[in-house]
């Protein structure tokens, strides 16, 4: 999800099959939840105003985040 077209439209396409697949799969709370921050990072993407919002970071990329927190904190041992 984090290359190819970055397009508003294509954005909202895909949040919309994201909203689809929550619908055929309400009892699945792990894919729900998954399904959620997905959708949330999509929206950030289209509106980074909305990152701290949504709790998504400072609306930067979610691995970049993880991987640079990690190192954070090995620094700290």
């Amino acid at each position: 999800m984090t290359s190819g077209d970055r397009s508003e439209s294509t954005l909202r396409n895909r949040q919309k099959l994201i909203a689809d697949i929550k619908e055929t799969s309400p009892d699945d709370e792990s894919l729900n939840k998954a399904l959620d921050g997905t959708h949330d990072r999509i929206e950030v993407m289209i509106d980074p105003d909305k990152a701290e919002e949504l709790g998504t970071g400072n609306g930067g990329n979610f691995l970049e985040q993880f991987f640079n927190r990690s190192s954070r904190e090995k620094q700290g041992d």
